[in-house]
């Protein structure tokens, strides 16, 4: 008798699971092929108090690690609640920059590949004519 449920399907719900959401996509790049290369990523330290995160892949998730590093892990004003909160924008603004950058790419792309596929059209349009 065969399974109900495949093991490549029970992979896939544990990942689900995991990263919380059934349509997993690296925020910053839009990497989606392997959902075990995605994983969850707090946008600041969870020392601040913040729980918020983020699906990033593993390649992104260590560019904005690295970018952290000289982060500090606990607030270090006497105004905890601003610096929390400066942070966490701050840590959105690096974020979103990223984010940016890789919708301006594929913005283009997907530009171009209109064009290209409008002068196809055309072009077989022209031969239909002729």
């Amino acid at each position: 008798m065969k399974p109900l449920i495949s093991s490549s399907d029970l992979s896939d719900e544990r990942d689900f699971r995991r990263l919380k959401t059934r349509h997993p996509i690296c925020l910053l790049c839009a990497f989606e092929e392997l959902k075990a290369a995605l994983q969850r990523s707090h946008i600041i330290p969870r020392q601040f108090g913040i729980h918020d995160a983020i699906i990033e892949c593993l390649n992104c998730h260590c560019i904005t690690s690295e970018m952290e590093k000289t982060m500090p892990y606990s607030p270090q004003t006497g105004r905890p609640d601003h610096e929390r909160i400066a942070r966490y924008l701050l840590a959105l603004a690096n974020r979103s920059q990223k984010f940016a950058a890789t919708a301006t790419t594929f913005a283009e792309q997907l530009l171009k590949f209109a064009e290209e596929e409008a002068k196809q059209i055309d072009g077989d349009d022209d031969a239909a004519v002729d």
